[in-house]
């Protein structure tokens, strides 16, 4: 059971807050990417950050002065090729609020914020990382894909009646025509 946790400094609301995604193409391997990714995060003052392609091994949960770097662990169940990584950055003014993070499966993890534990509106922040499967993917495996969307489609209603809820990741769009 989950307990409330203390809040030693609340959310403001009207206060901007930047939220970030960033496909880091397993970049978060070593202790100096790791210091890159945060210095660029802090320099552009952004609070929250999913992170996707981090391939990262294990669950990782990691405080810097600047923040914590959050790694969701993979499926060891999946082939190695499968194992995309997600993760999250979190600002240390943001640290305080978070609540849980979760993985709903190789393509999609969720992190939640406590914003106050007074108001009677919705007082939780849901932020769900996702990394689509990618074109070709979708091609050689439309059934991956349909799954992928069936199952953001059920992660977005199991959050949405009790938290403010936010989709980002990288969705593998391709935008505009073909070149040859």
């Amino acid at each position: 059971m989950a307990t409330t946790p203390r809040i030693s400094s609340r959310i403001q609301f009207g206060q901007n807050t930047r939220i970030a995604t960033w496909n880091i193409q397993k970049k978060l391997s070593s202790d100096t990417e790791k210091e890159t990714l945060i210095s660029d995060l802090d320099h552009y003052n952004v609070d929250i950050c999913s992170l996707q392609e981090t391939c990262m091994k294990k669950y990782c949960h990691e405080r810097t002065p600047k923040g914590l770097i959050i790694g969701i662990a993979p499926d060891e169940t999946l082939p190695a090729h499968q194992r995309y990584g997600l993760g999250f950055y979190v600002s240390k003014q943001w640290v305080p609020h978070l609540w849980s993070t979760k993985s709903i499966s190789n393509r999609i993890s969720v992190i939640t914020f406590q914003l106050s534990t007074e108001s009677k509106r919705r007082s939780q922040l849901t932020i769900i990382n996702v990394y689509a499967p990618t074109t070709i993917r979708t091609t050689t495996n439309p059934a991956e894909t349909e799954a992928f969307y069936d199952q953001l489609h059920n992660t977005i209603s199991t959050y949405e009646s009790t938290s403010m809820v936010i989709i980002t990741g990288d969705f593998n769009a391709k935008l505009g025509q073909r070149t040859h």
